[in-house]
């Protein structure tokens, strides 16, 4: 499900010193994975009545702010 775990290890290291890029590369290399843990999370703690891609364009702007703490 997920990509090479050494490769995810270098680039969270440079996301971490401030490099836009890594994020931007550790994003697209786990889209599919974070997406699916969007869809599960969706489904538990999100009033019904939002939009699905409101919902996941809230929950993807929680992880990135979050991916600094990861």
């Amino acid at each position: 499900m997920w990509p090479d775990s050494a490769e995810t290890d270098r680039l969270l290291a440079a996301a971490q010193a401030g490099e836009p890029e890594a994020v931007d590369r550790l994003l697209e290399e786990h889209r599919a994975g974070l997406r699916r843990a969007v869809a599960v999370r969706q489904e538990y703690g999100f009033p019904q009545d939002l939009h699905q891609s409101g919902r996941r364009q809230r929950q993807m702007c929680k992880t990135a702010s979050r991916l600094r703490e990861y």
